[in-house]
């Protein structure tokens, strides 16, 4: 059951690590899509 635990653990902070990189990248692209239609 510890082991389970802690593989739950780390599967949880990594996907929180991926979303933290997907949200940042989604959030530069919405700040190049802003600046192009300011062109």
């Amino acid at each position: 059951l510890e082991a389970n635990l802690k593989e739950a653990k780390l599967m949880a902070e990594d996907a929180d690590r991926k979303y933290d990189e997907v949200a940042r990248k989604l959030a530069m692209v919405e700040a190049d899509l802003e600046r192009a239609e300011d062109r």
